[in-house]
């Protein structure tokens, strides 16, 4: 997983590309950190880059959705396409979180 942040006046736009698994758990949890430290507005994920994501991947989403709720900051995945829409539409994500085609 590469990851590129880009904030712009209260939004974060959090980047995403190549695969998304577990191995990214550690490299993952401290852009939940930023969320929680960092008084943000809005919290995007584009992951129109994303070639990839597994059942892990999704659980690290869902923990960031968690936390951007309990700090009042919406949360958007933008832009997922393939193999990763496929997996966002198989498990219902849009009924949690806000997805942006």
């Amino acid at each position: 997983m590469n990851i590129d942040i880009q904030d712009n006046h209260g939004t974060r736009e959090i980047i995403v590309s190549g695969q998304m698994s577990f191995g990214d758990n550690v490299e993952f949890r401290s852009i939940v950190e930023g969320i929680k430290s960092d008084s943000l507005k809005t919290c995007k994920f584009n992951v129109k880059d994303l070639e990839s994501i597994d059942s892990a991947g999704l659980g690290m989403l869902v923990l960031a959705k968690e936390v951007a709720t309990e700090h009042g900051t919406e949360m958007i995945i933008q832009s997922p396409r393939g193999q990763v829409k496929k997996m966002l539409d198989i498990t219902k994500f849009g009924e949690l979180i806000t997805i942006i085609e």
